[in-house]
This record gives structure tokens, C-alpha cells and sequence, in this order.
């Protein structure tokens, strides 16, 4: 079983860059991806709803695209 370390602050916050350069990526190239991506955003501002972390949101992003019909992970053939 592999342990699971800690990461750092800045190991977290690269992460986070990096996903978000992807998100930007992916937004850019599909108009409906960049919707639902919208209304995700959108949602976190309704009154009762708390604001989505980073894991919430890929989470909803690996929803969609299998619900498009779409792998996810490092073999789905995007540039991530």
C-alpha cells in the first residue's frame, strides 16, 4: 500500500495553477465545456451554497466528460 504524504504549501499551490492553466485550456477550445464551467462558477455565488474547492470542482469537470462520452485521467489523451 502506498503512504500518501502531506503536500506543502507551495507544492498545493502549483497544483493549483496548473489546474487552472489546464481548466483555462480546456474552456478555450470547447464553448460548452466553457458553459458548464460558467454555471459551476455561478453556482457558488447562490445564497446557501458554499463556494466549490479546486477537488469539488474537478470532480463536477470529470462528471461531465464522462458524461460527454469522455475518458478522464493522464491516458485520456489531453494535454494534461
Amino acid at each position: 500500500m502506498r503512504t500518501q504524504r502531506r503536500l506543502s504549501d507551495s507544492e498545493r499551490e502549483e497544483r493549483r495553477e496548473r489546474d487552472r492553466q489546464r481548466l483555462k485550456q480546456a474552456t478555450e477550445q470547447d464553448a460548452e465545456l466553457a458553459e458548464y464551467v460558467r454555471e459551476l462558477e455561478e453556482r457558488s455565488g447562490d445564497a446557501g451554497l458554499q463556494p466549490l474547492s479546486g477537488d469539488e470542482i474537478a470532480q463536477e469537470f470529470e462528471k461531465y466528460l464522462r458524461r460527454r462520452g469522455g475518458s478522464t485521467g493522464p491516458t485520456a489523451g489531453g494535454p494534461w
